[in-house]
């Protein structure tokens, strides 16, 4: 079974959580929360690192045998 992510770049704009590349070459997860009338702004793990593409987690299908 082959799983294929479709990575979106830039930040997402929507509240969720997703797994995000950093501009440092990492891979990770981040929780994107709404703040009043503002974007969805990150409030996790990369909070201090530039987000270049991401993808919702519940955008990736599990693994099926």
């Amino acid at each position: 079974m082959e799983s294929k992510i479709k990575w979106q770049t830039g930040e997402p704009n929507e509240p969720g959580i997703y797994l995000v590349t950093t501009r440092d070459g990492f891979v990770s997860y981040e929780k994107y929360r709404k703040y009043g009338d503002e974007p969805a702004r990150k409030t996790f793990h990369a909070y201090h690192t530039e987000i270049i593409a991401h993808c919702r987690f519940s955008d990736i299908e599990p693994y099926k045998e």
